[in-house]
């Protein structure tokens, strides 16, 4: 081969090193892709009744950091309870659906992830999984939890609105038999009554694993997910308000 048509060779910027972390996430996510079928279920929530009532609630709470995630983490484990084979997990028995959740939330650091999780997260109010959310979030950050933080998780809510991230498709992490993806609140076109209005929503993604959770099961946590969210009296319902 002449000089001429040698194949230009990419030049190195760097190599970055396989962490411990890297290593897990990547043995991870490969055996998930590899043995959990995958289904996805989409949907659009408007969040004016949401974003109103966190507004309230941050208004007579003023001691405790409240955010979306937290408001949707208390709301998702209440909607769990009625919706056990999401709150799933397969085993050599069958399928084992749980009363209690476990949920469990990503967490990005700069060089990976993490999965914290809020035990009982349906016996919690919504003050107590903000405390408890926030904790598990500074000790991942700083490398400080222990094995028991990251263990025993029946669910997980991915959250990247606030990297201003439309949608996107969430990995199943085992032994999960689901996992939500949430996207960035924003003024998006809607329809009420045969009228196209700009209303704040998000984008909301459930993989589902399909040896364990039917098409049917997702949509209906879904459809329950969106009335809750946009109902106010069932949105403060779930949250115990």
């Amino acid at each position: 081969m002449n000089a001429e048509t040698q194949v230009s060779q990419p030049v190195l910027a760097r190599r970055v090193a396989l962490t411990s972390m890297r290593r897990a996430i990547m043995e991870r996510v490969v055996r998930s892709k590899r043995d959990i079928p995958h289904f996805h279920v989409v949907q659009e929530i408007e969040m004016q009744a949401a974003q109103t009532t966190l507004s309230e609630l941050r208004a007579t709470h003023t001691q405790q950091r409240l955010t979306l995630t937290h408001l949707l983490m208390k709301v998702i484990a209440t909607l769990l309870v009625q919706h056990p084979r999401l709150n799933a997990r397969l085993t050599e028995e069958g399928i084992e659906e749980y009363a209690s959740v476990h949920l469990g939330f990503v967490v990005g650091l700069e060089d990976g992830m993490i999965i914290p999780v809020l035990h009982h997260t349906e016996r919690m109010s919504l003050i107590e999984i903000a405390s408890r959310a926030l904790a598990l979030e500074a000790g991942a950050r700083a490398r400080r939890l222990q094995s028991g933080d990251l263990t025993g998780r029946t669910f997980t809510l991915s959250n990247m609105g606030m990297l201003d991230i439309d949608a996107f498709q969430a990995v199943i992490s085992p032994p999960d038999a689901a996992i939500l993806a949430v996207g960035r609140v924003a003024s998006r076109p809607v329809v009420h009554q045969d009228q196209v209005v700009a209303a704040p929503t998000i984008i909301a993604t459930l993989s589902c694993d399909h040896r364990i959770v039917d098409g049917a099961h997702a949509a209906r946590f879904m459809a329950d997910l969106r009335q809750t969210l946009e109902n106010a009296e069932l949105l403060k319902a779930a949250l115990e308000v």
